[in-house]
Protein backbone atom coordinates (compact mmCIF):
# COMPACT_ATOMS: atom_id res chain seq x y z
CA UNK A 1 0.00 0.00 0.00
CA UNK A 2 1.93 3.20 -1.20
CA UNK A 3 1.66 6.32 1.09
CA UNK A 4 -1.08 8.09 -0.52
CA UNK A 5 -3.33 5.58 -0.65
CA UNK A 6 -2.56 4.86 3.69
CA UNK A 7 -3.16 8.90 4.11
CA UNK A 8 -6.48 8.15 2.17
CA UNK A 9 -7.50 5.45 4.50
CA UNK A 10 -6.66 6.94 7.77
CA UNK A 11 -8.11 10.47 6.67
CA UNK A 12 -12.01 8.18 5.72
CA UNK A 13 -11.35 6.42 8.86
CA UNK A 14 -11.11 9.32 10.96
CA UNK A 15 -13.68 11.46 9.30
CA UNK A 16 -15.72 8.38 9.95
CA UNK A 17 -15.53 8.39 13.14
CA UNK A 18 -15.89 11.48 13.84
CA UNK A 19 -18.97 12.03 11.69
CA UNK A 20 -20.60 8.89 13.73
CA UNK A 21 -20.07 10.17 17.02
CA UNK A 22 -23.02 12.79 15.52
CA UNK A 23 -25.76 9.94 16.01
CA UNK A 24 -24.92 8.70 19.57
CA UNK A 25 -27.51 8.36 21.86
CA UNK A 26 -27.53 11.37 24.23
CA UNK A 27 -28.80 9.73 27.78
CA UNK A 28 -28.96 12.60 29.73
CA UNK A 29 -32.70 13.67 31.12
CA UNK A 30 -34.75 16.05 29.09
CA UNK A 31 -35.72 18.96 31.29
CA UNK A 32 -39.81 20.23 31.03
CA UNK A 33 -40.27 23.39 29.90
CA UNK A 34 -43.62 24.07 31.68
CA UNK A 35 -44.29 25.52 34.78
CA UNK A 36 -46.24 23.47 37.27
CA UNK A 37 -46.94 26.09 39.95
CA UNK A 38 -49.09 29.66 39.11
CA UNK A 39 -47.75 32.83 40.44
CA UNK A 40 -49.57 34.80 42.88
CA UNK A 41 -48.51 38.30 43.90
CA UNK A 42 -47.15 38.47 47.46
CA UNK A 43 -50.12 40.48 49.21
CA UNK A 44 -52.75 38.37 47.08
CA UNK A 45 -54.11 40.85 45.36
CA UNK A 46 -54.47 40.55 41.17
CA UNK A 47 -54.16 44.32 39.77
CA UNK A 48 -55.65 44.48 36.53
CA UNK A 49 -53.30 47.51 34.80
CA UNK A 50 -54.61 49.72 31.89
CA UNK A 51 -51.68 50.35 29.97
CA UNK A 52 -53.17 51.76 27.09
CA UNK A 53 -53.81 55.00 29.42
CA UNK A 54 -49.67 54.75 29.93
CA UNK A 55 -49.14 54.40 26.18
CA UNK A 56 -51.09 57.26 24.71
CA UNK A 57 -48.75 59.13 27.59
CA UNK A 58 -45.61 57.94 26.32
CA UNK A 59 -46.55 58.33 22.58
CA UNK A 60 -47.40 61.88 23.31
CA UNK A 61 -44.18 62.65 25.15
CA UNK A 62 -42.25 61.05 22.49
CA UNK A 63 -44.22 63.15 19.64
CA UNK A 64 -43.36 66.64 21.38
CA UNK A 65 -39.68 65.47 21.53
CA UNK A 66 -39.73 64.89 18.14
CA UNK A 67 -41.29 68.16 17.12
CA UNK A 68 -38.85 70.00 19.40
CA UNK A 69 -35.86 68.53 17.87
CA UNK A 70 -37.29 68.99 14.18
CA UNK A 71 -37.79 72.61 15.66
CA UNK A 72 -34.03 72.60 16.67
CA UNK A 73 -32.73 71.17 13.45
CA UNK A 74 -34.71 73.46 11.25
CA UNK A 75 -33.31 76.44 12.91
CA UNK A 76 -30.13 74.90 12.77
CA UNK A 77 -30.25 74.72 9.10
CA UNK A 78 -32.12 78.16 8.41
CA UNK A 79 -28.99 79.83 10.70
CA UNK A 80 -26.06 77.53 8.88
CA UNK A 81 -27.67 77.02 5.53
CA UNK A 82 -26.49 73.77 5.05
Amino acid sequence: MSNVQWDVLTSTCFSFASFSGQFVPNNRPVASTQLSAEWAPSDGKWEDKDFENDIKKLEKEAEERLDAKISEMMANVEKTGK
